[in-house]
């Protein structure tokens, strides 16, 4: 399994795998839980119950600005899936509180990253030709004259 991994990744997606077995129970979490874990987790276990009790189905529990709420399946399956991006303080601080290896060859980190900027660019490209879309100021008018016909921010 092993080699078709490897092959598969080389083949389909010029990519050098590097494969490495780890036991998923010492990937979950390799730390104890800290009493924020604790006190979210008995949050998101009493209002489950709650929810389940007063006759809600097909649901997930989540954080949205800090405030759990209950999100329906069909709407977490319609949307695109979310990337972190490696270098995001969130990833780093998660990363950091379990102890987790970095699993990308250094290579690929490479090449991940430049995509990961690729795709900065490309959000701040859209977001700005959004917003000048929106703005009726004439000084917003040409959003080319900012972003630039380069595929690269103008500054």
């Amino acid at each position: 399994m092993l080699t078709d991994l490897a092959r598969y990744g080389k083949v389909n997606h010029d990519m050098a795998l590097t494969i490495k077995y780890v036991d998923p129970t010492y990937a979950i979490r390799s730390t104890p839980a800290n009493p924020e874990d604790a006190d979210m987790c008995h949050r998101f276990a009493h209002n489950a119950v709650h929810c389940v009790m007063a006759g809600y189905t097909d649901f997930s529990l989540g954080l949205v600005r800090s405030y759990p709420v209950m999100i329906p399946l069909n709407v977490m399956m319609d949307q695109m899936p979310k990337k972190m991006k490696r270098k995001d303080p969130n990833w780093q601080r998660l990363v950091q509180s379990t102890g987790q290896p970095n699993f990308l060859s250094e290579e690929n980190m490479i090449k991940y990253l430049g995509i990961e900027k690729d795709r900065d660019i490309s959000r701040k490209e859209n977001y700005l030709r959004i917003k000048c879309k929106t703005l009726t100021d004439s000084n917003c008018r040409d959003v080319d004259k900012i972003v630039g016909t380069s595929g690269g921010m103008n500054y």
